[in-house]
């Protein structure tokens, strides 16, 4: 196994999270059968009783699956994982240094790109410094309630794409909606 670079560096370690982007399908998942149950004309008229017995199957069900996946994520932001970053008094410790407090104007979390050697990284977060911007690669949003934490003044951008893609899942639940009842 590789060395790593921050085993020695205190503060807060930064770990790329490997599941959250499941989670986050079955959150979609569960919500689009929650719903098309809740929504849809049950025969025979409207029963609390069958409603709530088919939204608690639904709960079971999803939930079910998402535990396994909850409890991974969990583990993952404390124990394992690769660390992309430590933050701590002194600033963020990253693969190519250390970038200290003073010299971050703001952050800004940005998603899915591809880097020059075609490699795929779902998130980033951009460190914009005086003199350059700095992007630490498959950081997660956590990375902001840390930072917060040491340098409680530091600005926090959000890329506008996150709010198109939310725009688009939420566009889509709709139409689902609709288009069922059309």
């Amino acid at each position: 196994m590789k060395d790593n670079i921050f085993n020695d560096v205190r503060g807060i370690h930064i770990r790329r999270q490997y599941f959250n982007y499941i989670l986050f399908a079955l959150l979609l998942i569960f919500l689009y059968f929650f719903i098309m149950r809740t929504f849809s004309p049950i025969p025979g008229g409207f029963d609390i009783r069958e409603w709530a017995e088919r939204i608690g199957s639904l709960i079971l069900k999803i939930g079910g699956l998402a535990v396994p996946f909850i409890i991974l994520s969990v583990l993952n932001f404390f124990f394992f994982g690769k660390t992309v970053c430590v933050i701590n008094e002194d600033g963020i410790h990253y693969k190519n240094g250390l970038i200290r407090w003073d010299d971050i104007l703001y952050l800004k979390f940005e998603c899915v790109t591809y880097s020059k050697f075609r490699n795929y990284y779902p998130s980033y977060i951009t460190v914009v410094c005086k003199q350059q911007k700095i992007e630490i690669t498959s950081a997660p949003v956590s990375m902001f309630f840390a930072a917060k934490k040491y340098k409680s003044d530091i600005r926090i951008k959000i890329d506008k794409a996150i709010y198109i893609l939310v725009g688009v899942a939420v566009g889509f639940a709709v139409w689902c909606l609709f288009s069922y009842y059309s």
